[in-house]
């Protein structure tokens, strides 16, 4: 039973492959545009894979997005968090990958 939960815990903490991220140069132009904010201020706490895999909402982005801006680390002001909100609701709306 130990081996099988050490099992389990291994393969949630391993990160994805860089095969799942999408290709930015395959998003419309206004996302192209987002993407370095996004991997500039994501990646502070989290790993693009884990950023872009919440299977969140519109709604839930948002507040998620209002949460993490008051979070001193996350150097997000409210102009870079409505462009961030912006790209994951577009990138919600696309189902997952």
């Amino acid at each position: 039973m130990k081996w099988l939960l050490s099992c389990v815990l291994v393969l949630l903490a391993a990160p994805a492959a860089a095969g799942d991220l999408p290709d930015p140069a395959t998003l419309p132009l206004d996302q192209q545009a987002r993407w370095p904010l996004l991997v500039q201020k994501c990646t502070r706490c989290h790993s693009l894979e884990v950023a872009l895999d919440h299977p969140y909402s519109a709604t839930e982005w948002y507040g998620s997005l209002r949460r993490m801006k008051r979070l001193p680390g996350a150097g997000l002001n409210e102009d870079q968090a409505a462009e961030l909100y912006e790209f994951f609701r577009f990138f919600s709306s696309r189902g997952r990958r």
